[in-house]
């Protein structure tokens, strides 16, 4: 399948898909990642929900300390490399071990899912606050 092999080559590469590629994976999904003119304009935190990642946004905004949308994009673009991953954050990886554990309490998703992936990476390219703080 040609979606499935571009959010493949995204997570892999750690490129942003081009305006085709996402409209493509839009038709496909049969509902709109990127809002047309007409659309009401999303909140921060509208947006982050429907993403997948309202609920660690909001704890992150409660426990500021956790950072959890900031580890889980950094450990996206490591292609889920939790040694590299954990060093670029500047953690000890059982830190980083611990913070996908919450993730996955938190809000449960497939990472393993090329849909689920996109959808996350696709959110952090459209709305870069949810990145986190310095080390994008």
């Amino acid at each position: 399948m040609e979606n499935e092999h571009i959010v493949r080559t995204v997570i892999r590469t750690g490129q942003q898909p081009t305006d085709a590629q996402i409209r493509e994976i839009e038709m496909a999904a049969s509902r709109p990642i990127i809002p047309d003119e007409d659309a009401p304009e999303l909140t921060l935190e509208q947006y982050a929900e429907m993403a997948t990642l309202g609920k660690l946004y909001e704890y992150d905004r409660n426990n500021p300390d956790i950072q959890l949308t900031r580890t889980l994009y950094q450990y996206m673009i490591n292609q889920y490399n939790a040694a590299y991953t954990a060093h670029v954050l500047g953690i000890h990886r059982t830190t980083l071990l611990y913070r996908l554990n919450k993730m996955q309490q938190i809000s449960p998703f497939d990472l393993n899912d090329p849909q689920v992936c996109l959808q996350i990476l696709l959110s952090f390219e459209l709305v870069p606050e949810l990145k986190g703080h310095p080390c994008n």
